[in-house]
């Protein structure tokens, strides 16, 4: 069964731009996202502030993608007890992940930016770049402080020398379930000059924090529009946004193939229906003895 609610949510990017064009916003809400996460895998209340982090960031980054069949996956991997975490987005604006550790620990309900840091320690960020049309690209870069937005800043600064601001936030309750999951994401257009950029830090610093406007359930286009107040701030477009899997029995039947007609034959033998389950949301695929020996020929 899958452990997705099908229903569809009020999530949405929100994309636009400020200073006569020179800055690129986008904004995103993720509260029902994070939530389907959080119940698909059973995340523990570290595992949901990290991982809805990373599913924010991949769709925000995906969103900019003009083909359909583009993919942008997050990769952390990590010394801490988060282990691994992984998102794939596409832009469509729909996001499905894992954790490696989806009981990781933490002493608090409701973790920070901090705790997650915490959690993951030492690593790397790669961000992986998929199309039908190129090869994937890949690229690398060392975690700087596991908050995941400073790692996000820190890799547009390395590997794209584009100046970058993101403000990433999952407030969870007393409960440890998602409250609220919001953030930015900013970027300065090729072209810009120093005092802009200088700006541009001004009206952030000035502006409520993520944390203070996700609490008071302002929607995306509202946070853009308080951040960039004189800036002339214009609305693009809003991208409905989803924590959606593709797995299919289809694609199971694939990966039992993979394994070849002496391992399937083996599988048989055995007697036992052969269980396969999605990482990235828990759905099990059953068959049957006589499933998998139809399989074979």
């Amino acid at each position: 069964m899958n452990g997705i609610p099908k229903a569809s949510t009020s999530d949405t990017i929100v994309r636009g731009t400020a200073a006569q064009g020179m800055i690129r916003a986008l904004a995103i809400s993720a509260t029902e996202t994070v939530r389907k996460a959080q119940r698909a895998h059973g995340l523990s209340p570290l595992a949901t502030a990290a991982l809805g982090r990373l599913l924010m960031a991949s769709q925000i980054m995906g969103s900019l993608f003009k083909d359909s069949g583009e993919q942008l996956s997050l990769i952390i991997s990590a010394t801490g007890s988060l282990g691994s975490l992984t998102a794939i987005a596409g832009s469509d604006g729909t996001v499905k992940g894992r954790a490696e550790n989806p009981d990781a620990p933490c002493a608090c309900a409701a973790p920070t930016a901090a705790d997650v840091a915490a959690g993951l320690g030492q690593g790397t960020l790669a961000v992986v770049h998929t199309s039908p049309h190129i090869e994937p690209f890949v690229s690398q870069i060392p975690l700087v402080n596991g908050t995941i937005s400073d790692d996000l800043i820190a890799y547009y600064i390395m590997s794209e020398q584009i100046p970058t601001l993101v403000s990433l936030e999952v407030m969870l309750g007393e409960n440890g379930q998602v409250e609220h999951a919001g953030g930015y994401f900013i970027q300065l257009m090729p072209g810009y000059d120093d005092q802009l950029l200088a700006t541009l830090e001004v009206a952030v610093a000035n502006a409520p924090s993520v944390r203070d406007m996700i609490a008071a359930n302002l929607d995306p286009q509202t946070m853009l529009e308080i951040i960039f107040a004189g800036q002339g701030f214009k609305f693009y477009e809003s991208i409905p946004t989803d924590y959606r899997c593709d797995c299919s029995r289809q694609r199971s039947e694939q990966t039992l193939l993979s394994l070849g007609a002496a391992e399937l034959a083996a599988l048989v033998a055995d007697g036992e229906p052969v269980d396969i389950m999605c990482d990235y949301c828990n759905t099990h695929y059953q068959f049957t003895p006589e499933e998998v020996q139809t399989l074979i020929e």
